[in-house]
């Protein structure tokens, strides 16, 4: 975002990669440039479907064999800030009747409403235009929620969670070995948790 030293355009250039230097999103929170990834499905390139991981995750072994072909995969987030009440407000204020709290997060056990952890997912191409315009659209009338609550500074999670619901669209719930954090230890559930495949 914003420019890139040479010795790591070289280095990655190097090992095969295409290296793109983006304008930020345009967000307060800076985790929401993360939305650029997402510009590929403006149609210039074509891809069976866009695997999406944040700069800080280390790729160990073959992904392939876990990404389902069709649908989104991602896995919960660590834990959620939002009470199920304010939840409730936000999937109203999008005019949105939420789904069931049934999503448990990885971390601290706790059962909520579908909040998963963006920074790694994978979208299938043929439905990633839509995916992506709803979820930059209901980001782009944020100000209400920011307004009302104060523990919204993963809003691209929460806009995701309404874009989803509002697209009516299939989540594969991917092992929590897929989005691993290192600083914290996964709550029982969901070690033993199966893969599910969701309709949102």
């Amino acid at each position: 975002v914003g420019g890139v030293e040479d010795e790591y355009r070289r280095t990655l250039t190097g090992l095969g990669a295409d290296v793109e230097v983006v304008t930020p999103y345009g967000s307060r929170y800076r985790f929401s440039n993360k939305m650029r990834m997402f510009d590929v499905f403006d149609g210039a390139r074509e891809f069976d479907v866009l695997v999406a991981v944040d700069c800080d995750v280390l790729i160990m072994g073959d992904l392939s064999p876990l990404v389902p072909a069709e649908e989104i995969g991602i896995v919960p987030a660590g834990r959620d800030l939002m009470s199920l009440d304010d939840w409730q407000i936000v999937y109203e204020m999008f005019g949105l009747s939420p789904p069931q709290p049934d999503c448990i997060m990885r971390i601290s056990g706790q059962p909520t409403y579908p909040y998963y952890n963006t920074g790694v997912m994978t979208v299938p191409g043929r439905i990633g235009a839509e995916l992506v315009h709803t979820w930059t659209d209901i980001l782009g009338n944020f100000g209400p929620v920011h307004e009302r609550f104060e523990r919204v500074h993963h809003e691209n999670q929460i806009a995701f969670a309404l874009a989803v619901r509002a697209g009516n669209h299939v989540v594969h719930e991917l092992p929590a070995s897929l989005n691993f954090s290192t600083a914290a230890s996964l709550d029982r559930r969901a070690l033993r948790r199966p893969f599910r495949r969701l309709r949102r």
